[in-house]
């Protein structure tokens, strides 16, 4: 799992990295502003997960994934990022209160 990869060092946790960002970049440059979130919200875990994430680097992550939604150029293309997002908090409610 992601979490698995964040917390083994740096020789793994480097090449996931380079590889998300690697990733991440082709979704911007093509405009495909659906699997950047989707692709932030899967990383999100490791911070969604985590009980000594700093509140405030959460609040940065959640607010980068939210503003993707005034990138797209379609109303069902904003739904289904407000869905996807929406989706990871409700399931994330058990595990850490805080995003109540």
């Amino acid at each position: 799992t992601q979490l698995a990869w964040a917390d083994a060092g740096a020789e793994v946790a480097d090449p996931e990295v380079a590889r998300l960002c690697a990733e991440a970049q082709q979704h911007v440059l093509g405009g495909r502003w659906l699997d950047m979130a989707s692709l932030m919200l899967a990383s999100a875990d490791i911070l969604l997960l985590s009980p000594s994430a700093p509140n405030k680097d959460l609040e940065c992550v959640l607010t980068v994934i939210c503003n993707l939604v005034t990138k797209v150029g379609s109303e069902d293309e904003a739904l289904e990022i407000a869905k996807l997002i929406c989706a990871k908090l409700t399931h994330q409610l058990d595990e850490k209160p805080m995003l109540r």
